[in-house]
């Protein structure tokens, strides 16, 4: 189906993409290999899941038939070559797939006592999927990764019947780049489940995984061939009837529109690619040295961020609207590559050496932002660990300037402290208790980053942003904070129901404006959150008990069980033993030599002046600790 003169789409098997004459390369700018064992186990499991409605007589097979995304090529100068612009962890991993599944029925078979002639063809038959044959000789593969991973993954797809080492043990090697590392777990998970796959014949009785993984090599291999006929199936299915929207392109202007219109409708294809692509073209082709360099560079931020689980249009956005100057000028993942394609727009190798060299120093600064493990300023550690919590996305790249402009050689400046700590301050009144729009503190987070970038030499200091208007980091903040509104709101809807992400930070916050009794008791990532009215209150808890007192008609105890007022903070190792106890059982709990370990034993102030301090818990003591937290709130986050 031809969409326009740029681009056209069909939608087809993987069989029929694959058994092609066409060749599908991954180029340079593409990044590695990245699939960890998470998504591979997904894939398998969708797969699995609709062959099992193959195997059910009652459904039809088009009801089986799964649409796994899309894959978009970009036509090259040779007549049957197509560059893979996205799609290839998908493709990659499902000929990773066939592979093993030949390497096993192989490995069975030159082991079997009789000759397997259905093995053979059945090998044959996933072979045509994955090489290309030319005459009868093969000619290489369907599918090229690029150069990081393009070896192992030949390896992984050649089978040599008379090789005395098996598949697995051939590639069991210690790589350096994590793209080959991904591909030697992914080839044993996929192995392991299909190993167990057969010889069960996809059951799903975990009794009887349980027994194959104690077999030993001979009697699994016997297991496995008496199922073959079914592994046989389980792959021409995942051929057949697994399809995949085919996007050829003509250029780069139509990659960009495609991944434009298919991010719209959901699909989201990184524009990361797209603008690695443009950079490495703008090096110059007379330049391969430098282009495989920056590849690689570039290749290195990107898998380290992508292990973390930050998205790669996330980062190049952060990145760039950290260093932008106007902050009126939006930046989004749709015009990001519009964005830096102005901005590269000629050949010049010093300036894609430049801004790769930008992308390495923002990368290095946010890993450390991603893992508070990781993040080495003590000072500033609780408020990173908060901006996780509360998805602070938001005020990441106003503090990314900060640190560039004030940390000189990673050294953290009282200023950029300062700076993170009212930014998180501002971000949890105005988004989480206020609940303002995502784009509104964006806009007030690139005035931050610009009056900063213009010149700031602290939060108090005045820039020029706007014609004559003169304003600091805390003007810009100021004039958007409602304090009196915060307040209201944090009294009314966040304490009837706050996230527990979001209360177990304002209780860390409270506890620390209370104070400990100890000093080296601090409110950090060991505590957990816990519901003094547990959520399992039936049978200890007396409803007239609780709502003594009590002078309105709605009395449903479930509905002050999930309150600010009814939570608080505990050493895991207490919160375990107390679990669903009555109140005094859980203040004055004894452990089996005499020592408190209830709410007693708790050396954080909060449980100490606001939950030792009663003697029932009732919806009065609720209402009154919530009154009393919006009094500590005033406080705590007065700007």
């Amino acid at each position: 189906m031809v969409i326009d003169s740029k681009f056209s789409a069909d939608i087809i098997s993987i069989k029929g993409l694959l058994e092609s004459s066409e060749r599908f390369v991954v180029p340079k700018f593409q990044r590695n290999y990245s699939w960890g064992e998470e998504k591979v186990e997904e894939l398998w499991n969708d797969l699995v899941e609709n062959y099992e409605k193959i195997l059910d007589e009652s459904v039809r097979n088009e009801k089986a038939q799964y649409l796994l995304g899309s894959m978009v090529l970009l036509k090259s100068n040779t007549s049957s070559e197509f560059l893979v612009i996205d799609g290839q962890q998908r493709l990659a991993t499902l000929t990773m797939l066939f592979c093993v599944a030949r390497d096993v029925m192989l490995e069975d078979a030159k082991n079997a006592d009789n000759d397997r002639p259905d093995i053979k063809r059945a090998a044959d038959k996933i072979n045509d999927l994955i090489q290309i044959t030319e005459l009868g000789k093969h000619d290489g593969w369907k599918l090229v990764l690029n150069d990081t991973d393009k070896d192992l993954f030949e390896e992984i797809q050649r089978f040599e019947k008379d090789e005395k080492k098996s598949q697995a043990e051939r590639i069991n090697k210690t790589f350096k780049a994590k793209s080959l590392t991904n591909m030697k777990k992914n080839y044993k998970y996929l192995h392991k489940k299909i190993s167990c796959a057969a010889a069960t014949n996809f059951s799903k009785d975990p009794a009887k995984c349980e027994r194959i993984g104690k077999m030993d090599k001979d009697e699994l291999r016997t297991k496995r061939l008496e199922n073959l006929s079914n592994l046989i199936r389980f792959i021409m299915f995942v051929a057949e009837y697994n399809f995949v929207i085919k996007v050829i392109l003509k250029d780069d202007a139509a990659a960009f529109q495609v991944f434009e219109t298919l991010n719209d409708r959901g699909l989201n294809l990184a524009m990361s690619n797209l603008i690695k692509n443009h950079v490495l073209n703008k090096v110059g082709n007379d330049n391969k040295s430098l282009q495989n360099d920056l590849s690689h560079k570039w290749n290195r931020v990107f898998d380290d961020l992508i292990g973390q689980g930050q998205e790669d249009d996330v980062f190049v956005m952060e990145s760039l609207r950290s260093r932008r100057s106007d902050p009126t000028t939006g930046i989004s993942k749709k015009n990001i590559y519009e964005l830096i394609k102005k901005k590269i727009s000629k050949e010049d190798p010093e300036l894609c050496k430049n801004f790769v060299k930008d992308l390495e120093e923002d990368a290095a600064f946010l890993l450390k932002l991603n893992d508070p493990s990781q993040y080495d300023d003590r000072t500033t550690n609780d408020e990173v660990e908060a901006i996780r919590v509360l998805n602070a996305q938001s005020i990441r790249f106003p503090i990314l300037t900060a640190y560039r402009k004030w940390c000189a050689d990673g050294k953290y400046d009282d200023r950029y402290r300062e700076l993170v700590k009212i930014l998180l301050k501002f971000f949890f009144k105005y988004r989480t208790v206020r609940r303002k729009h995502p784009s509104d503190i964006e806009a007030i987070m690139a005035e931050v980053a610009s009056a900063i970038h213009n010149g700031a030499n602290s939060i108090e200091d005045a820039v020029v942003l706007k014609e004559d208007k003169r304003s600091s980091v805390v003007d810009i903040l100021k004039s958007n904070d409602n304090h009196a509104h915060f307040l209201q709101e944090f009294k009314s809807e966040f304490s009837v129901k706050p996230t527990k992400k979001s209360a177990k930070y304002v209780l860390q916050q409270i506890t620390l404006e209370l104070g400990a009794k100890y000093d080296d008791v601090k409110p950090i990532e060991g505590l957990t959150l816990e519901h003094v009215l547990p959520r399992n209150y039936k049978d200890h808890w007396a409803h007239d008990e609780f709502f003594e007192g009590v002078e309105y008609d709605d009395q449903d105890m479930g509905k002050f069980v999930n309150r600010l007022g009814n939570m608080t903070l505990l050493k895991n190792a207490i919160n375990i033993k107390l679990r669903d106890a009555h109140f005094k059982n859980k203040k004055y709990s004894i452990d089996e030599t005499g020592e408190r370990d209830g709410y007693m034993a708790s050396h954080l102030a909060i449980n100490q002046k606001t939950v030792c301090d009663v003697d029932r818990w009732t919806a009065n003591v609720i209402r009154d600790r919530e009154r009393y937290f919006a009094e500590l709130a005033d406080k705590i986050w007065s700007l």
